[in-house]
Parts: C-alpha cells; structure tokens; sequence
C-alpha cells in the first residue's frame, strides 16, 4: 500500500524521543490524509467552531480513521481541537458547546481564535512565529503545542523563541 512508504520513510528518520513529527493535512479526506493517518501514531481533529459543516464532517472522517485502522491499529485519536473560535459570537459559543457536550475529555482546553494575524500569516505562506510571534495565534499554538506535550506525558520546556523558520514557511520546534 503506497500509504505505509511514508510510514517506512519516518520510521527510518533518526530522532531522538522527544522528537515529533506534525503532519499537517489540508482539511479533505484526500489521499494525503490517508497516508498521513496510516503512518501517524496520533490525530488530533480540527472542528472550526463557527460551522456546522465541520462538525458534520467528523462522522466522515471518523469513518476514515475506523478504515486507516485496519492498515495502522496504533492510531489514535490525541484530542478534538476548537479552531477558528470567536468567542464573541453567539454561534461560536453555541458551537463550542455543542462540541465539548459531544466530545468531553477530548477536546483541548485551547481553542485556536479567529485572527487576522493568522489569516496574514496563512496569505504570506509564512507561520504565525514567523508573521508575528507576540499575537494572540502565535499564543494560542504555543498554548496548544504545551497541551499536546502534555497529553503525551513529554516535558519539553517550549517557547515562542524556541520554534525555529523551517525553509518551508512552517515553524518548527527545536531539534
């Protein structure tokens, strides 16, 4: 299955046990998220909190993650994640509820807000650490990315100055 190469090629990267890899998938069920999911040990599930639709599509890609685990039986789902949350509309609060009473412990205690500095950032094709480390997204991610150590029982000490310009456009942490 063309899927489990990437699997073999990050299984024979060398890094050490605090290293991690961050596969980050455009928001279809293409076959990139396919094989990303079969050569991931963890998923975490963005669900925008202002639309029904991305709640919606989580029985889809539930029913991709059921299939991945046929071919990947360690995969598992790491938490659900509040993206795009404007905590000033009524339909963000209602969907953030609505999300948490559905998906309890597993969701993430952040929630990634709207911004126009992410929005900026995603325009430049730049990370939000290298658009603007100081915003309320660069603070956000960091927020996440402590809360993602955590549930992995990792004790890297992480900061803003910590993530590295990749050549790519994409912040990465320190290696």
């Amino acid at each position: 299955m063309p899927a489990n190469v990437l699997r073999k090629r990050l299984s024979q990267m060398v890094l050490a046990d605090e290293h991690l890899i961050l596969l980050d998938c455009p928001p279809s069920l293409s076959l990139l998220t396919v094989n990303a999911l079969v050569a991931s040990d963890y998923c975490l599930i963005p669900i925008e909190s202002g639309s029904k639709y991305s709640l919606d599509g989580y029985e889809d890609l539930e029913e991709l993650i059921r299939d991945v685990r046929d071919v990947n039986p360690k995969l598992d789902i790491l938490g659900v994640l509040i993206t795009r949350h404007d905590g000033r509309k009524n339909v963000c609060k209602a969907m953030k509820v609505a999300i948490q009473r559905r998906f309890g412990a597993q969701v993430f205690q952040t929630a990634i807000t709207s911004s126009a500095k992410i929005q900026e950032a995603e325009a430049s094709k730049r990370s939000i650490f290298q658009h603007d480390r100081q915003s309320n997204g660069a603070r956000d991610f960091m927020a996440l990315g402590r809360e993602v150590l955590g549930r992995l029982q990792l004790h890297i000490p992480v900061s803003s100055n910590d993530v590295q310009d990749h050549p790519s456009g994409r912040g990465s942490l320190p290696q």
